[in-house]
């Protein structure tokens, strides 16, 4: 089964401006976990999925605007739509996505990412969004194996340790790390990623 980082690999091998959208934080209940992801372009959903719904309808419209363009989103989007509402939802909990609108800035990480994955090697992907009182949004990614000889700076702002790091791994559940200083406020979203499990059939 191919991931959502060898997919984007392959959609920019096509020539398409693309929009990367990630689910990164949840609060009460949604259909996805953070970590969700999908890629759009200016015509639409591409491929994945952030739960379908209300989430990815907002996150498409805003795609849709932002493809080919620098200007990354990160937006919160409530679920608590009333049950008479036939436009809203009514999980009762809202979801905060981020849509990338420059993910070939991060296609080497998506390299390392796919190799690690061919190689049956699990990871963390790291991604660190920056926001500044400009409302500038950028985005950082990294991805952190067991061999990784040396943290990210972003690690070391936002005391991440090691042992951290391996705690995260051992979850499988990715973790939101929120900070600020001075003009610029910042979030670390960790994600574990592990290949897929193996089917083996005997007989």
């Amino acid at each position: 089964m191919k991931s959502i980082f060898s997919d984007i690999i392959n959609q920019f091998k096509n020539g398409r401006n693309l929009v990367l959208g990630t689910l990164i934080k949840t609060k009460g209940s949604t259909p996805q976990v953070p970590g969700a992801s999908a890629i759009f372009n200016a015509e639409g959903l591409v491929t994945g999925t952030l739960g379908g719904g209300l989430i990815e309808a907002e996150a498409t419209k805003l795609a849709k605007q932002i493809a080919g363009t620098s200007q990354t989103i990160c937006k919160e989007i409530s679920l608590n739509g009333k049950i008479t509402d036939q436009s809203g939802a009514i999980c009762g909990g809202s979801a905060t996505i981020l849509l990338d609108a420059q993910p070939e800035v991060s296609l080497l990480v998506f390299r390392q990412i796919t190799k690690s994955l061919q190689m049956r090697e699990a990871g963390i992907l790291l991604t660190e969004i920056q926001f500044t009182d400009s409302q500038q949004i950028s985005v950082n990614r990294f991805w952190l194996t067991e061999t990784t000889n040396k943290l990210p700076e972003c690690c070391i702002k936002h005391q991440l340790t090691k042992d951290r790091l391996t705690q995260i791994a051992d979850g499988k559940k990715a973790k939101i790390i929120e900070a600020a200083e001075q003009q610029t406020s910042y979030i670390l979203f960790a994600e574990p990623v592990h290949p897929q499990p193996e089917l083996l059939i005997v007989g």
